[in-house]
């Protein structure tokens, strides 16, 4: 029984639409239409909409109305203010002290704020007053479920932190095709699907994730990699700092590359939409040649399709001395496989799959910026994973980086 990395993460924000603390949608909307009471679940403009019984769940809880017309307009986008309104109340904090002014957020502000969900974000009365973002509605839900607390006590995150862990707890689904549209707003339907999604998860219930491709383009917006998306079953624990500029530099300052990219591809996944990275038919596999080559086998890796493939894009930025630290186009990887290493080369010559084994061309060429990950590999014993950058060159002088570190493990 494989164990978890992430045990139901978060949740995410979308927005709300609601009403502020006058009974109004807003200045502005007050004046087109008026709200109406929560007892209503009966608009015209929701029949076949995909947020429908959800539309209807909030209204009869009363945390979000509709309009005096019979609308409840869906796709209408929200407010930072109306949502801390919707997300204060569908949690049924505390809340004292409400105004009936242009202020008359601040009370359920205040409320989110001693709940640990809001941070001082947002100071004047125009931010309160423009519309939220998804990123933002992310880090509102994710605090107000406690997901960034526990196992991520390590890692301060960054907001696109916050859209990777509301999708791994399947509190936000994404926009369709893996979009999680990070910087779009967000409108009323989207918003009650995202708060009855933390109720439920508030009353104990878990969640199925967004789809793989969804995840992984949120763990790439947040820390260039889906490694943890695709090795969900097989992670126990893992670290990969965000907030690490993924460069390594010499200390005399010649020599200077970056890691863009780390990409993981389920070989066994026919449509995993990374597989044009690569051109599978073009590899093959086996022992690290230390002799002739001739007295070597390679396999080819078409045929070993129950494996990950690790593809590492990199820039170097600068050489300014190429007999130090070489000409090399790309950053070189400093990796550690622990126990994944093999310990009998002869017999992984012969086609033995006991470790991790080298990548190489058609043409015998290793290839340094791909790692292949057998699953019966990961599956033979608890171990670490390890990946790093360092020079293109040996040299004294290379700050070396760490980027991922996992833990394999399990019963």
């Amino acid at each position: 029984m494989w164990k978890k990395l992430f045990s139901s993460v978060l949740v995410f924000g979308v927005a709300v639409g609601i009403i502020d603390g006058t009974g109004a949608v807003g200045d502005a909307q007050a004046q087109e239409i008026e709200a109406v009471s929560g007892s209503n679940t009966t608009f015209t403009d929701i029949d076949g909409h995909w947020a429908a019984s959800d539309i209807q769940q909030a209204v009869m809880k009363g945390y979000v109305e509709g309009y005096d017309n019979g609308t409840f307009k869906p796709e209408r986008s929200v407010k930072r203010s109306e949502f801390i309104k919707m997300i204060v109340s569908a949690m049924a904090l505390d809340v004292e002290d409400v105004t009936k002014g242009n202020d008359w957020y601040k009370a359920y502000a205040a409320a989110a704020k001693e709940a640990g969900i809001y941070q001082d974000e947002f100071g004047s009365e125009q931010q309160w007053n423009e519309a939220i973002t998804r990123t933002e509605m992310a880090k509102f839900a994710v605090k107000a479920a406690g997901k960034d607390e526990g196992q991520y006590y390590y890692i301060d995150f960054n907001d696109p932190g916050y859209m990777y862990l509301a999708t791994d707890a399947g509190l936000i689904h994404g926009k369709g095709g893996g979009k999680v549209a990070p910087e779009g707003l967000t409108t009323r339907a989207q918003s009650i699907t995202v708060i009855e999604r933390l109720l439920k998860l508030q009353d104990g219930e878990v969640l199925p994730k967004a789809d793989k491709l969804t995840r992984s383009n949120a763990e790439f917006n947040w820390r260039r990699t889906n490694i943890n998306t695709m090795l969900d079953d097989y992670l126990a624990d893992s670290y990969h700092p965000y907030d690490e500029s993924f460069m390594v530099e010499s200390r005399d300052g010649l020599y200077k590359g970056e890691l863009i990219r780390m990409t993981v591809i389920d070989l066994e996944d026919e449509n995993d939409p990374n597989r044009n990275l690569v051109d599978i038919n073009g590899l093959q596999w086996g022992a690290r040649p230390q002799y002739k080559p001739e007295k070597y086998n390679y396999y080819p890796l078409k045929n070993l399709k129950e494996s990950f493939l690790v593809v590492f894009t990199t820039k170097v930025h600068y050489v300014k001395d190429t007999k130090k630290y070489g000409s090399g186009d790309y950053v070189s990887m400093n990796n550690y496989y622990g126990k994944y290493s093999s310990d009998d080369r002869d017999e992984l010559n012969r086609g033995v799959l006991n470790g991790i084994p080298f990548l190489f061309s058609m043409e015998g060429e290793i290839q340094s910026q791909m790692v292949l990950l057998p699953k019966k590999v990961m599956e033979s014993h608890n171990s670490v994973l390890r990946f790093g950058l360092k020079s293109s060159a040996v040299t004294v002088g290379i700050t070396d980086i760490e980027v991922f570190k996992g833990v394999i493990e399990h019963e």
